[in-house]
């Protein structure tokens, strides 16, 4: 039986990192880790091909031309990418696949998988979002693209099929939220 399509998304520093890499300890979620792909610099603690894939723009953009990835974005002079093929065969192999990416993201993948299931992790309240992005440490230019970014992420949220709160100090609750949805997905087949 194929496995099913769960996307994550939510604004900046909402804590979506945090929720995937609890959901992923899960083995009853059956989830396969899918590794994305994109034009950013290698952080010094990454490993190419376990954290991301690592190209550069010119590779990047062939990739798109010849239909390789589920979606893809522009994020911040950066791009990001999901393979397909990793995809379709995590599915094809039975295993859920959970995607963290943005809104656009999510209209790509459901206008090729309709059926795909949308999570948006919401703050409990803007100015967490603002304090956690002040804590991160970015510029006051990063501080105002990032705010905006979220801001228009968090006007998506209504598209989404289930919309979970993640209050601040309880991420094992947000974490059991989400995966009480996945493990109640209706089978397919």
């Amino acid at each position: 039986m194929p496995g099913s399509i769960i996307i994550i998304s939510g604004p900046s520093q909402v804590g979506k990192d945090a929720v995937v890499k609890e959901l992923s300890r899960m083995p009853t979620l059956n989830l396969a880790r899918i590794i994305t792909v994109t034009t950013r610099e290698q952080r010094p603690e990454e490993v190419d091909g376990v954290d991301h894939y690592f190209v550069n723009d010119k590779e990047f953009d062939a990739r798109v031309a010849r239909g390789e990835f589920l979606e893809w974005a522009p994020v911040r002079n950066r791009k990001f990418a999901t393979p397909r093929r990793a995809v379709e065969e995590a599915l094809t192999k039975g295993r859920n696949v959970l995607l963290k990416i943005d809104v656009r993201g999510a209209k790509q993948v459901i206008g090729r998988y309709a059926d795909a299931v949308r999570i948006f992790i919401e703050p409990d309240g803007l100015e967490s979002i603002r304090r956690r992005m002040v804590e991160k440490g970015f510029s006051d230019e990063q501080l105002d693209v990032r705010w905006r970014e979220a801001m228009d992420e968090l006007k998506a949220a209504h598209d989404y099929d289930y919309r979970v709160v993640n209050n601040e100090g309880k991420l094992s609750e947000t974490v059991e939220k989400i995966a009480e949805v996945i493990l109640h997905l209706p089978l397919k087949g």
